[in-house]
């Protein structure tokens, strides 16, 4: 990754502008996905809408690729506000022509790894954390990365 990132600008992003440990717990979901609704209907959120969150209809990644990883924990059912918030990020990083990868475990597919938005982590999975690692890495054996599976 190193090599084929050299002299290259690698911009990140976050899906949530909060640093904390375990920003993937329900409960942090829940309160997220509370604040979305009301971020959506142009009520006061409880988070900074300028700080914590990407303005997700007018989002446009630089760059020739983005790379996902925001985790498993994505249940539009559970979390349709988030959902629908990555939907429409992912959404437009495909409109705008940018490459997408992601690391995906190999029996849920690309398609249904996209489908339900689910793009591994390895700090949110830590059961299969090298797997996943090492399927990041293999992500960026080519440039622009291209999507990679972990067992």
């Amino acid at each position: 990754m190193k090599d084929s990132c050299k002299g290259k600008i690698v911009e990140i992003k976050n899906l949530f502008n909060l640093i904390e440990g375990h920003i993937d717990s329900s409960t942090l979901l829940s309160k997220f996905n509370e604040d979305l609704e009301k971020y959506n209907s142009n009520q006061n959120t409880e988070f900074d809408r300028d700080i914590m969150y990407l303005d997700a209809q007018n989002y446009l990644p630089f760059g020739k690729f983005v790379y996902f990883c925001w985790g498993d924990k994505i249940n539009p059912k559970e979390f349709s506000n988030i959902s629908d918030y990555a939907r429409t990020i992912y959404g437009n990083c495909v409109k705008s022509g940018k490459k997408i990868a992601f690391a995906y475990k190999k029996e849920k597919t690309i398609d249904e790894s996209i489908k339900y938005l689910q793009f591994s982590n390895p700090m949110q999975n830590h059961k299969n954390k090298n797997s996943i690692s090492f399927a990041i890495k293999r992500s960026f054996d080519t440039f622009p990365p291209t999507p990679a599976f972990y067992e």
